[in-house]
């Protein structure tokens, strides 16, 4: 893979995951982003952590180990950028919603959109 696809493929997932962010910020009670700039920086972390994730992993795993792996990892870094910004809250239960409906849209790219393998 080379740099180009690798950063290709995080402005997707960067904007894919403010996307889902923002709607979930919109509809679940449990969550609370008060700050647009904190969401932006919040998926762009999560959007590096993830394709760092998928550009070491991708070859060595399944499409579905891919997919919890990113759960964990994004439900996890959810959480804890709740510390980093005091304007971002959410509960646990929230940040494992948002990572699931993300992990769904991972395996959903790992299956019909990357043809790195």
């Amino acid at each position: 893979m080379n740099d180009n696809t690798l950063i290709s493929y995080f402005l997707f997932k960067w904007v894919l995951y403010a996307i889902v962010m923002e709607i979930a910020n919109l509809t679940l009670k449990q969550m609370e982003i008060v700050h647009w700039g904190h969401l932006i920086v919040s998926a762009g972390v999560i959007a590096g952590v993830t394709a760092w994730l998928d550009h070491v992993l991708i070859r060595h795993m399944s499409r579905f180990s891919l997919a919890l792996i990113d759960l964990f990892a994004i439900a996890l870094l959810l959480y804890a950028i709740q510390f980093l910004f005091i304007s971002f809250s959410l509960d646990t239960h929230s940040s494992l919603a948002v990572g699931l409906v993300l992990a769904i849209a991972e395996w959903f790219f790992h299956r019909y959109g990357i043809r790195w393998r």
